[in-house]
């Protein structure tokens, strides 16, 4: 029965991955952005954790059994990994461990390397900043978007396909006082670019969408690497394979 189900979960992603990767295109053309919803429910990221991350969990348990309040912060194991790896692709990744000018509370732990030092800088001239949304990893980014496909969030925003967000490059930021940082992010390399639909959006140069597309890919190379009986294509793109990959992947990683 369970074999079953995952069948119809997995058939029903792609079904919906198709219809809004169509939508998408229509509104947004070529611009990958999806709106943050991980804060959508108004709870704080770190808040509940599901009952069943023990032991065996993988992404596809948390869909099944613990998605109910949006949260991905149990999946550190597994997305700390997919930061190691983009490492290895060149994308240079930073903790933010440490750096007592960002409140990154209830965001991932990571972000990339040029991004976070900018951050730094303007912090010690500017104060605090606090953010809502960050970094996240390929696998956070398919339990958001599995998510979205069963209602779970009880919101109605766009989230993109995993290796098309531009939260997935290290370089996008969520800033909820963005009146106040606005013009000073705006004239140190940070830019704007959807003020009207996401306000509290933010970008640190440019290439975030092949930083993403190097997040997913990034995630297929690890999966390879300790699944060699069940090989994935290597190519940024999420698929059918793919999306079965990571609903098998461990929540803690290999």
């Amino acid at each position: 029965m369970r074999t079953i189900l995952k069948i119809t979960v997995l058939g029903l992603i792609a079904i919906v991955a198709q219809a809004q990767e169509e939508e998408t295109h229509h509104h947004h053309h070529h611009h990958h952005h999806d709106i943050d919803v991980q804060k959508m429910d108004g709870e704080d990221e770190s808040t509940h954790t599901p009952s069943n991350v023990q032991g065996g969990c993988t992404l596809g348990n948390v869909i099944w059994n613990g998605a109910g309040n949006c949260q991905t912060s149990y999946i550190e194991g597994l997305s700390r990994q997919i930061a190691d790896e983009m490492g290895a692709l060149g994308v240079r990744f930073a903790s933010l461990q440490g750096h007592g000018g960002i409140d990154w509370s209830g965001c991932s732990g990571f972000m990339n390397a040029d991004a976070l030092s900018s951050l730094d800088r303007l912090t010690s001239q500017h104060g605090q900043i606090r953010l809502s949304s960050a970094w996240r990893s390929a696998a956070a980014q398919y339990l958001l978007y599995c998510f979205k496909v069963y209602g779970r969030c009880g919101q109605t925003l766009p989230v993109a396909k995993p290796g098309t967000s531009n939260h997935e490059g290290g370089v996008a930021i969520d800033v909820p006082n963005h009146g106040y940082w606005q013009p000073i992010l705006t004239s140190n390399g940070w830019r704007y670019p959807l003020p009207s639909a996401d306000p509290v959006h933010f970008e640190f140069g440019s290439g975030a969408s092949e930083y993403a597309r190097k997040n997913l890919l990034a995630f297929q190379r690890l999966w390879n690497r300790h699944n060699p009986g069940r090989r994935i294509a290597e190519d940024g793109i999420y698929g059918h394979d793919t999306a079965g990959a990571l609903f098998d992947s461990p929540c803690n990683g290999w």
